[in-house]
């Protein structure tokens, strides 16, 4: 106690140093604070689940990377087997169907599960109910549950929704049950508007690969668990795979925490880069309330020095400094709470919500510990280091203002700040001069003029290529009888931030599939190359010819060409790969250059450009992209009705211009460009601060020399 009252007295003494380090500590301590808030309110969205410690995703260790995907016959062997799980379920693919029933024809982003899911997450529906195992066994796959943002953006919040009979892909479904708010957005399921039951225990369905996820039973830790799942998966997994004759890398089998992906499977680089930025934040921070502490004890030193020589320890010296250090930093971290607190509340007002419960007011004040410690330990190791002799020498005014070794350390001190500013603030630069970048990014081709609207083609009509090659001629040939529309041409994929659908191919020559070998598909009209502005470099593109009957052709991208075939003339060698109803032979009869993209940050690699007058895949939704002549704006609403009026079953989005997708494509990351820069300037001013306290301090220490120098007839200048 008398330390504490001590250590207290001797910051009121220096109100003004002492200030500063204190809106310095509440400025860290409560972004940090802020930061962690934030982060645990997404935490506790992400997992909304009743002991969510105890949800478990399964995942196969294979020597190319973890997957989570199994088949669902592993799953029908293993579930209600594993003594350490109380509850397992299968969970589907998530593709786009179409609802109708419900007014306009709406796009629904539909889940196949078992009806054990529900009992996995352990949540229950807000209206209504879940299907049970027994409907799911008997093949009721026309029960449907819906997402809360479902049922307020397509049916209006009735609460009478229960019992309603929909559509789905043409399919006639009920609706039984209305799932809670936020129920679709989790690490469980994630942008999903419904499931659909589905039984994965038949033999019919145990070819479909399905991801697995359990619930930990009572009694049995995580190690335990890991262990059961280590020992019988992958001996279920070689049995599946050796009685279908599947070439399938079993490798090893984990269960994993629900929210905790493997180390391969995650962003490293962003993670190392978040983490990064934060602790250089920090340790600027650090480094600046060292320096004053440090000039605040070498005022001091006579004041130590005396205390030595009358017989205090270097452990009670320590002791005292260390106080006052961790004193300081607990003073700066209620402050920083309470900035962050009252910064929370207005964020509650844009959508910014943060979670201050015990494990962040913990973390909070464990880093305002070890900032205290970590800023009073170079003070208190220099003010014990045992000089004796020459720190009263120095207090008398017997060496150089300051001494050497003091210059040292204030010097190391700053060049640290400075250093570590600097690297947030060329860090912020480059990431801001990427954001400028992609601004001025230039796609290749006129995006003024260009309009691009989506249509989801999933009901019984449109359930073979045929019927979806004749349904794709027809709205083109509306559009381009509109006054006004130039062009008009049809792809399954955006004409900027794009997203090729990746499939395995074996090329002509190879006796068995290859693993990992992939190409990205985008299936298009003979037009829209040239609409794009993408030449063709050697052989020919896409024409009118390539119809159906004609044999399959492509056209692939320089990439494919020095990946698949380097030393070969790409011309005329022949892929396949399975469209529909089997594998399909096809002829490359041109070589395109690389499109640029925009958007997601990936290197789309190898690509090839298929006509969608041959090939029709149920996976490949057209996307109708036309150029006009007056302002596209003008004519959203005439194509919209011309698309509509081929089938008013069929959803059809607003068309928007390609120029506002690549606006969105460039906005999707501006908001870490905006908190690096801000983290840089916050760093940058630190340094300064951290620079002028030095050079105060040295001016003060040099008062009597500087007025002798004044008063031999220096200048101020």
């Amino acid at each position: 106690m008398s330390d504490l009252k001590f250590a207290f007295r001797q910051l009121l003494k220096s109100p003004g140093s002492t200030t500063i380090m204190l809106a310095t500590l509440a400025l860290v301590i409560g972004a940090l604070s802020l930061a962690l808030g934030i982060v645990e309110q997404q935490r506790l969205t992400f997992m909304p689940f009743p002991d969510a410690n105890q949800l478990v995703m399964l995942w196969r260790f294979a020597k190319a990377s973890p997957q989570p995907d199994f088949p669902a016959g592993v799953y029908a062997a293993a579930a209600g087997k594993l003594k350490g799980v109380s509850a397992m379920a299968a969970l589907g693919d998530q593709a786009p169907q179409v609802l109708t029933g419900a007014g306009e024809p709406k796009s629904l982003s539909v889940q196949y599960v078992t009806a054990s899911a529900f009992q996995v997450a352990g949540i229950q529906p807000r209206l209504g109910r879940a299907f049970t195992k027994e409907e799911q066994e008997a093949g009721r796959e026309d029960l449907l549950v819906i997402s809360y943002h479902a049922w307020r953006s397509f049916f209006g919040g009735d609460r009478s929704v229960i019992g309603r009979g929909v559509h789905l892909n043409g399919k006639a479904c009920t609706i039984v049950g209305v799932m809670p708010r936020g129920f679709a957005r989790n690490a469980l399921f994630y942008g999903v508007d419904a499931w659909l039951p589905r039984d994965f225990d038949s033999p019919s369905r145990y070819g479909s690969w399905v991801r697995l996820v359990a619930r930990r039973a009572d009694g049995f830790s995580a190690a335990e668990l890991n262990s059961e799942v280590e020992a019988a998966l992958p001996r279920l997994l070689k049995a599946f795979a050796e009685d279908r004759k599947w070439q399938l890398d079993a490798g090893s089998v984990r269960a994993r925490p629900l929210d905790k992906r493997p180390p391969g499977d995650v962003d490293s680089a962003a993670a190392i880069s978040a983490a990064s930025i934060a602790i250089f934040a920090v340790a600027i921070a650090v480094f600046n309330l060292a320096n004053i502490l440090l000039g605040r004890m070498l005022q001091r030193r006579h004041e130590i020095a005396v205390r030595f020589s009358l017989g205090a320890s270097r452990a009670r010296i320590a002791r005292q400094l260390l106080v006052e250090s961790v004193l300081l930093s607990i003073a700066g971290g209620i402050a920083g709470s309470l900035v962050a607190f009252w910064v929370a509340g207005i964020g509650v007002s844009r959508g910014i919500t943060a979670r201050f419960n015990l494990p962040v007011v913990a973390l909070t004040a464990l880093v305002a510990l070890a900032i205290g410690l970590a800023v009073g330990w170079l003070p208190a190791w220099r003010a014990t280091r045992g000089d004796l002799a020459g720190d009263l020498k120095e207090a008398a005014g017997a060496s150089r203002a300051g001494g050497r070794q003091h210059h040292r350390w204030r010097g190391f001190l700053v060049i640290g700040q400075v250093a570590m500013a600097s690297s947030l603030c060329i860090a912020a630069g480059l990431l801001a001069r990427s954001y400028l970048n992609k601004q001025r990014f230039e796609p290749g081709f006129d995006t003024t003029h260009l309009l691009s609207l989506n249509v989801l083609l999933g009901s019984k009509t449109y359930d073979s290529p045929e019927r979806r090659l004749s349904y794709i001629q027809e709205p083109l040939e509306q559009i381009r009888a509109i006054p006004g529309v130039e062009a008009a041409s049809v792809a399954s994929d955006k004409a900027v931030d794009r997203l090729p659908f990746p499939i395995g191919f074996r090329l002509e020559g190879q006796e068995a599939w290859p693993r990992r070998q992939d190409v990205g598909l985008t299936l298009v009209s003979p037009n829209y190359l040239p609409m794009v502005h993408l030449p063709v470099l050697r052989g020919r593109g896409l024409n009118d010819g390539d119809g159906p009957g004609a044999p399959g052709v492509a056209v692939v991208n320089q990439s494919f060409v020095r990946r698949y075939l380097a030393g070969k003339n790409p011309l005329g060698k022949r892929f396949s790969v399975p469209l529909g109803r089997g594998p399909h032979w096809i002829t490359i009869v041109g070589v395109v250059p690389d499109q640029p993209n925009v958007g997601y940050e990936r290197n789309l690699g190898p690509e090839a450009y298929l006509c969608f007058d041959q090939f029709a895949p149920d996976w490949a939704s057209p996307v109708f992209l036309v150029r006009c002549r007056p302002s596209p704006l003008l004519l959203r609403d005439a194509l919209r009705r011309a698309v509509h009026s081929v089938d008013q079953n069929v959803p059809v989005s607003s068309p928007v211009t390609v120029g506002s997708q690549v606006e969105r494509a460039v906005q999707r990351n501006v908001g870490v460009v905006w908190a690096v820069s801000a983290i840089g300037l916050f760093g940058l001013i630190m340094a300064a601060l951290g620079v002028y306290a030095v050079v105060a301090y040295s001016v003060t220490e040099r008062t009597h020399e500087l007025g002798v120098r004044l008063a031999l007839g220096a200048t101020p200048g």
